[in-house]
């Protein structure tokens, strides 16, 4: 049930674009380098020719934006592969300022990574999922991770969650609207467990958004089952956070 959501002033980074690179022999410009990737190894050339980064990828697609507004575009890395007939994404972020090397690598799990501008500052935030919630989605027809926001910034990556309020909160609307519209027979641990990717999800985007005490009414609301403490200190635990 994940999506791109579009929220006030934001409108999401057009991937397929001259700025987008898939698997083949086209070259990026990022810095004072160009990029390619062919046969799934991506390379990294310096302004005299110099083959200075060259790493082998699964499934590589390389895209090319200015992440902090300093004139000079960072390169991104969207790797994905497939465990168990399941999609799973990681990104790769690399300065291009003066040398060429990783600053960091995002697990985006399950969820497509997407990415937002602020069409009044310019600048961008990276939209993953939370590999960590992906097991609650085990043995289920639907799929849901709460989303983590992240920002970059003189060469380092952050979370940005609680600055995203309206993005997290729109993404809960759609997941209440979910759990309002599955089949519910009765009021039910079975009821639960059939929707617990969902209610895990939104649980974590309401804790992230800064709204803990709406958190802790969704998860008593629709989270039926007698180990209902035990789930929520685990869940606590993976956001690191507590009552």
């Amino acid at each position: 049930m994940n999506k791109i959501i579009i929220i006030f002033f934001f409108i999401t980074l057009p991937l397929f674009s001259q700025n987008y690179q898939s698997n083949n022999r086209s070259v990026l410009q990022a810095g004072s380098f160009s990029i390619n990737i062919e046969n799934n190894l991506v390379k990294a050339f310096n302004e005299t020719g110099e083959n200075v980064f060259r790493e082998k990828f699964v499934h590589p697609s390389g895209i090319i934006s200015d992440l902090d507004s300093d004139g000079i575009d960072e390169y991104i890395i969207i790797d994905s592969s497939s465990f168990k007939g399941e999609p799973s994404y990681k990104i790769y972020i690399y300065n291009t300022v003066d040398s060429f090397y990783l600053v960091d690598s995002i697990d985006s799990g399950r969820t497509s990574p997407y990415f937002l501008i602020d069409d009044q500052t310019d600048e961008e935030t990276l939209v993953t999922g939370n590999p960590d919630f992906d097991r609650y989605n085990m043995n289920s027809e639907f799929f849901f991770s709460p989303l983590n926001c992240w920002k970059y910034e003189s060469s380092q990556v952050f979370l940005n969650n609680e600055e995203m309020y309206e993005l997290l909160l729109t993404e809960n609307e759609n997941i209440i609207e979910f759990i309002e519209d599955y089949s519910r027979d009765s009021d039910s641990c079975t009821f639960s467990k059939g929707i617990l990717g969902a209610v895990t999800s939104a649980y974590a985007n309401y804790v992230n958004a800064g709204e803990t005490a709406i958190a802790s009414q969704f998860l008593r609301k629709y989270y039926l089952c007698s180990n209902f403490d035990q789930l929520k200190r685990e869940l606590q635990k993976m956001l690191g956070k507590s009552d």
